[in-house]
């Protein structure tokens, strides 16, 4: 009966370790339309502000399964897709550049949804920048496949952070309804507002008479 019952245990050790993952974040499943139509100015050197390189609990995932990650490889993975983004957008990124913009990933936390069969993830991403920039965007989504549902949670909250106008501003983006200009010769762009293309001027018709009088000779 003892011998039974160590064997028991050893069994659901060894089960319950191997349903630990650890995952490396690769931030996919971007939302659509952010940054449509929107162009930037200048450039920025992105940096990883999470100094803390290790495996944290993310959550459970039910029957033994639990999710760990590494919150400083996760930032990684967001200052990549922010990178991506803003270069499909005309932005340069250069470690060489004046602009810094810090990011880190402070939390994420796992859950169960949808009666127990799905799973949520919710996200934490933190952004620092000079001139007092400070901000927290949380990006939360869902999914059938827990060792994903964080990735999906990355992607979002570096979309909210996309769709500040506080952040644009920062970055250099032009407001909508303006273009961006580089100046010649020189990395300084601008913003202008594209003036209303000008209809042509209607000639007023002039009336009948006056216009058989210009066509006509004068009678003697």
């Amino acid at each position: 009966m003892r011998v039974a019952r160590t064997i028991s245990l050893v069994i659901l050790v060894v089960v319950t370790a191997g349903c630990a993952t650890h995952h490396r974040a690769r931030a996919g499943g971007f939302p659509e339309g952010v940054l449509a139509g929107r162009r930037s100015v200048g450039t920025v050197a992105i940096g990883n502000a999470q100094t803390a390189n290790k495996f944290v609990k993310i959550g459970s995932a039910g029957m033994g399964r639990s999710l760990y990650g590494d919150l400083s490889q996760w930032t990684d993975a967001a200052i990549e897709l922010l990178a991506e983004k803003l270069t499909a957008s005309g932005m340069t990124v250069s470690n060489a550049s004046s602009r810094k913009l810090t990011l880190a990933i402070t939390d994420a936390r796992m859950s169960s949804a949808g009666g127990g069969w799905g799973f949520k993830c919710a996200v934490t991403l933190s952004v620092e920048g000079a001139n007092g920039l400070k901000a927290t965007f949380v990006g939360e989504r869902g999914s059938w496949k827990y060792p994903r549902v964080c990735d999906a949670g990355i992607s979002e909250a570096v979309a909210n952070m996309l769709r500040d106008d506080t952040v644009l501003a920062y970055l250099g983006y032009c407001p909508e309804g303006a273009r961006c200009h580089a100046s010649r010769g020189t990395s300084r762009r601008s913003c202008r507002h594209e003036a209303s293309p000008q209809m042509p001027r209607v000639r007023a018709q002039e009336p009948p008479e006056a216009l058989a009088a210009s066509v006509l000779p004068a009678r003697r």
